[in-house]
């Protein structure tokens, strides 16, 4: 008996280290792809069996945000999601897959490959800092396909895929990058009021977390605040007359809650 009974925790103990594995080589290769999507650094983690069984949400995936705005570098994938991801790549063949493009009846477990593709762009673009739904789902559909193609294939993408789908401003050779970024930042200190600029990067952050109402009163406040200071008229001077703009106003002392 005591021998049958060790038998038994045996197997299920290396069952249980198999799928442990299992789950951790996929939550690896998902993490790479989300990290290639999404520009940084991040993790994609998926949930449990224990977890699966109490959870009673409609999210199929989660990423939190904090008070500024700012994502966590962890996205929480439901089970039913990892699964199909975890089948995907043994799935794909073009004729399976050809009803999706066709736009005719497919299985539903070809819709569940392709809506669990799908929420793993839709989830790294939260992990880029995109908390506005519609606007992350819009990238998301652009992007779903470039997502399936970094988990079947597991290669990086180049600077001219990142510039192309919009996580660069533009692909530089490395030699160039640094020269690039000075004449930008030049490019700013002489033609842009420094309180004016950094009202816009803080803005910039801060609608990370806002409504797009909210964002739209936020940057009108801050319109009011600088349409009314001389440097909104020392731009247009300067301009006019063909000289460097002499500007008024500096962040440490003019600064909102500074005055």
């Amino acid at each position: 008996m005591r021998l049958k009974l060790a038998i038994v925790v045996l197997v299920v103990c290396g069952v249980g280290f198999v799928l442990h594995e299992r789950k951790s080589a996929l939550e690896h290769h998902l993490s790479q792809v989300a990290t290639q999507l999404g520009g940084r650094h991040v993790h994609v983690h998926c949930q449990s069996f224990a977890g699966n069984l109490v959870d009673i949400g409609p999210e199929a995936g989660t990423v939190q945000f904090d008070q500024s705005g700012i994502p966590s570098d962890t996205t929480n994938l439901k089970r039913p999601v990892c699964a199909a991801l975890a089948r995907f790549p043994h799935d794909v063949n073009s004729a399976a897959y050809a009803c999706v493009y066709a736009n005719a009846d497919c299985p539903q477990k070809i819709w569940d490959d392709v809506q669990a593709v799908h929420v793993l762009a839709h989830e790294t673009w939260h992990l880029h800092g995109i908390s506005d739904e519609a606007q992350t789902e819009c990238y998301a559909l652009q992007t779903t396909a470039r997502a399936a193609e970094l988990f079947l294939t597991g290669r990086h993408l180049t600077g001219e895929e990142a510039a192309t789908i919009g996580l660069a401003s533009r692909a530089l050779p490395a030699a160039e990058v640094l020269g690039a970024a000075r004449e930008i930042a030049r490019e700013i200190t002489v033609h842009c009021a420094p309180l004016s600029v950094a009202l816009s990067k803080r803005l910039l952050w801060e609608s990370r977390a806002m409504t797009r109402e909210e964002v739209g009163q936020r940057e009108t406040a801050y319109h009011h605040l600088v349409m009314g200071r001389p440097d909104a008229l020392e731009g247009v001077m300067a301009f006019l007359e063909r000289r460097p703009a002499r500007w008024a106003l500096a962040v440490p002392r003019d600064w909102p809650e500074t005055t």
